[in-house]
């Protein structure tokens, strides 16, 4: 039996962008890479500015223009 007592390397973001079935799941959602850029970094600019209050995805990816 494996143990999962430890994590193993993670992936990076570019690598699993590019995964066949993350691209179908992403295609299914209506979902474009930029878009997943987008979230990423209205949650990283709230965690910078300990905007922990406000549920990040609510916000709209279309308002980072």
């Amino acid at each position: 039996m494996e143990s999962f007592d430890h994590a193993g390397t993670e992936p990076r973001l570019a690598e699993l962008l590019l995964d066949p079935i993350t691209q179908l799941v992403m295609r299914r959602d209506h979902i474009t890479e930029h878009e997943v850029h987008a979230a990423i970094a209205i949650a990283r600019r709230a965690l910078l500015h300990g905007d922990h209050a406000t549920p990040v995805m609510i916000r709209s990816v279309n308002d980072l223009s």
